[in-house]
């Protein structure tokens, strides 16, 4: 067994013990997710894939647990609070006492900061707050603190909100509908996403053969795919823009009167292999099979 893998099973096997990974209450992080996911674990369903891909959150988990120490000698803030309503089970990574605030720690990547605060993790935070609230920890605000894995200082980004119980109970409610549901929702995602990440595939299959007419229900993945639509007409406009631009430039060198640099070089052409050369010395051309990987279209 090679190092990388020894210390895959190390971690899994370790982070399969937290509290959190062995809890049988509903946490406030899942609610927001699958509804397919959320019924079988309110319904007991056995895990059928205890293996999935679970780095990311690895790594969150102990960039948690590190600011829960420097956090918990400050008397001013409560760390890793625990509340519950009924079957629902938040933990609360710090409580700001003098200003009544909760904050919650997310680690991300850089990419994804421009989309950090979405809906589903606002509506995360004010659950929290309702908890909290409900268990007699008064709270006014609720916030969010966004670290990129692949960052620094400088990208970390923080957003917060006054406490909103109308939005709180907008989760808890849909919590509940899928609770009272006789049979699981449809999946949301397909097959392929199911096996690495989501520990009842098998009891769910996923969606088998996904086709662009299955209709979406989900509000934030609705949003992303018109965005994703926006910027691809973005770059084709600043594409043709910059062509432009450079058709203009062409045979002129030099710096204007600002400071920018206009200059031109030649760049040798890629080499490729002489296919029909390769043929005739050997009689075929051997082939190498790429990795293959996922396209997407939105249109």
């Amino acid at each position: 067994m090679s190092i990388t893998e020894t210390l895959i099973n190390k971690l899994t096997d370790q982070d399969k013990t937290r509290p959190r990974s062995v809890q049988t209450q509903v946490g406030v992080s899942e609610i927001g997710g699958c509804g397919t996911r959320i019924w079988h674990k309110v319904n007991g369903t056995e895990v059928t894939n205890p293996d999935t891909l679970r780095l990311a959150a690895i790594m969150g988990t102990a960039l948690h647990s590190m600011i829960e120490e420097v956090f918990e000698p400050d008397e001013r803030f409560k760390v890793e609070t625990e509340v519950a309503i009924g079957d629902i089970l938040g933990h609360i990574d710090l409580i700001d006492t003098e200003t009544n605030t909760i904050w919650d720690w997310k680690t991300t990547t850089k990419n994804s900061l421009a989309y950090f605060g979405s809906r589903q993790q606002m509506l995360q935070v004010q659950m929290y707050g309702w908890l909290a609230n409900q268990n007699g920890i008064k709270i006014d605000r609720v916030g969010l603190v966004a670290i990129a894995r692949d960052g620094n200082e400088t990208d970390i980004v923080e957003k917060s909100w006054a406490y909103d119980e109308a939005l709180a109970l907008e989760a808890v409610n849909r919590y509940h509908e899928i609770k009272q549901q006789f049979e699981p929702p449809a999946p949301e995602k397909d097959a392929k996403f199911c096996a690495n990440y989501c520990p009842f595939f098998g009891a769910c299959a996923g969606i088998v053969e996904p086709t662009p007419t299955d209709v979406i229900a989900n509000l934030e993945i609705a949003t992303l795919a018109e965005d994703y639509k926006d910027i691809q007409g973005q770059i084709k406009t600043l594409t043709a823009q910059q062509d432009f631009i450079k058709e203009k430039l062409d045979g002129t060198t030099g710096v204007t009167a600002t400071g920018t640099v206009i200059k031109w070089s030649q760049v040798a052409g890629r080499q490729t292999t002489d296919e029909a050369e390769v043929e005739k010395l050997l009689g075929f051309v051997p082939k190498k099979q790429g990795n293959g990987y996922s396209r997407l279209t939105i249109k």
